[in-house]
């Protein structure tokens, strides 16, 4: 699994995670790689620091690694960072329309979907439910998901 740091043609920095060098040039030539902030498509690695790794023993050192890898990347969807809610809410009810209108709901075949998109079959323009199961799988194999906002009308 490789880390990239990735910036659009807006120079906008965000992460991302692929199985290999070549997916994410596979990716990036179809333009299947979207910048959270600004839906550029015109995505390019940045510079960014080395990340050194130590190999595990095979004698169940591997599970632990593995979950704490999943762990991290969740935090990385969720993120920690605040600010005031009355202007996150309406923003983030913006997104909820923005998809719901934009994109096709797929519901529980979310996972069958972005392995069609994955091989060129289909568009990237879908939203569905997956499993917990399958986010971490997914999330696993690097694909880089993003958690749809579901911020009530009346909250």
């Amino acid at each position: 699994m490789i880390k990239y740091q990735l910036r659009c043609d807006n120079k906008h920095q965000f992460d991302g995670w692929f199985p290999n060098i070549a997916e994410f040039e596979r990716q990036q030539e179809n333009s299947m790689i979207v910048c959270p902030m600004c839906d550029s498509r015109h995505v390019d690695r940045d510079i960014m620091s080395p990340s050194v790794g130590k190999s595990t023993d095979k004698s169940g050192q591997r599970s632990q690694h593995k979950e704490a890898k999943i762990k991290k990347m969740r935090q990385q969807i969720q993120g920690k960072e605040m600010m005031l809610a009355s202007r996150a809410k309406e923003i983030l009810r913006q997104i909820r329309r923005h998809v719901e209108q934009n994109f096709e709901n797929v519901g529980n075949k979310f996972v069958k979907e972005v392995r069609r998109a994955e091989k060129g079959d289909r568009d990237d323009r879908f939203y569905g439910t997956p499993t917990e199961k399958e986010v971490d799988q997914l999330l696993e194999q690097g694909v880089d998901l993003f958690h749809i906002p579901d911020v009530k009308e009346d909250a």
